[in-house]
């Protein structure tokens, strides 16, 4: 089976409280990607890892999974905000557009995200 380009890979281990969003997001369906992912988030935040670590690494991403990552990323927030555990973003940008986007979720978030260039 040969994996979908306009699809990213996903890796969520709820034990190890890890994340991993990466390569190019610019799926035709953006809520068959990510509505099993928010499914499992939503239940990862009632009883979430010491410490939650999140890496963010596309190579592109379009504006409707920008949509979805925002939200997955809001439902982490509380973990941050109201359970006081550590919440670590790591969000890697080769390009400007890309950067920008990093920004937007900087500038959104109450967890802090670290933006860096790969």
């Amino acid at each position: 089976m040969t994996h979908d380009e306009t699809i990213p890979l996903i890796e969520f281990d709820p034990a190890q409280g890890t994340l991993l969003i990466e390569g190019k997001s610019i799926p035709e369906n953006p809520i068959k990607i990510f509505q099993p992912l928010m499914v499992k988030i939503v239940e990862y935040v009632k009883n979430p890892a010491p410490k939650t670590c999140i890496t963010l690494k596309f190579e592109y991403i379009n504006t409707s999974s920008v949509k979805w990552i925002f939200h997955i990323l809001e439902k982490l927030e509380n973990v941050y905000v109201q359970e006081k555990r550590v919440v670590e973003i790591k969000f890697y940008y080769s390009d400007e557009n890309t950067l920008e986007t990093g920004k937007y979720l900087q500038m959104n978030m109450a967890i802090p995200i670290d933006l860096i260039k790969c």
